[in-house]
């Protein structure tokens, strides 16, 4: 099983060299966090970038190689929305035409961090695919909740003002400093896993 990828007669310097693609990518890496989208969901075997050099050039991609498959993922969101929350800057292109492939910007992604001060709670998965692929439905302003928060929505409709800036950001651990003047709902890019504790202020909260 993949012996002639691992077995291969290319110096693997040369075969993961940074092209002129990655090498923009890094340098954009370094302004803010963003996730690629190089493999199309509709053909895999189309891919942008060789296998397994996002990991070896530090690039956040939506693939990878996982034996843990989560139970719940948003693989039935419509695919832009999924693209907005999941970060995604760059999405693959293909041209059928000339048999090619790069990337495009995703203009509407989301941030890797940010605030919300409005959201629903929602107790069934049915309910929340619906609410999330329902056109009328403001993704960008309004979070989907499974439990109660315990704390109150601001009482004013209007647009509140806030921050969520990523302080850190490592394997096992992100730090955000927030700034807002109301009750929010602090959003993360990042798959729900158990294992994941929050601190707000040093004080434990549910995550």
């Amino acid at each position: 099983f993949g012996r002639p990828f691992l077995a291969g007669d290319t110096d693997p310097a040369v075969y993961y060299a940074d092209t002129p693609m990655v090498k923009e990518l890094k340098k954009d890496l370094d302004r803010e966090l963003f996730r690629v989208n190089a493999r199309s969901l509709e053909n895999p075997g189309v891919m942008v970038l060789p296998r397994n050099q996002g990991s070896i050039a530090r690039l956040f991609l939506l693939e990878g190689y996982n034996p843990l498959q989560l139970k719940r993922r948003l693989g039935e969101v419509q695919v832009d929305r999924q693209f907005d929350l999941l970060n995604v800057k760059y999405k693959i292109a293909i041209n059928y035409e000339s048999r090619s492939v790069g990337l495009a910007a995703h203009g509407a992604y989301l941030p890797r961090a940010f605030l919300l001060h409005r959201w629903r709670v929602l107790k069934d998965d049915a309910s929340i695919l619906a609410t999330l692929n329902d056109p009328s439905f403001d993704h960008r302003s309004e979070a989907v909740l499974e439990t109660e928060p315990g704390i109150d929505t601001p009482s004013t409709q209007e647009h509140i003002e806030s921050e969520a800036v990523i302080k850190s950001y490592a394997q096992n651990e992100i730090t955000v400093e927030t700034k807002s003047p109301a009750a929010g709902i602090l959003v993360l890019s990042e798959w729900e896993y158990p294992a994941w504790k929050a601190w707000v202020d040093g004080t434990p909260v549910a995550v």
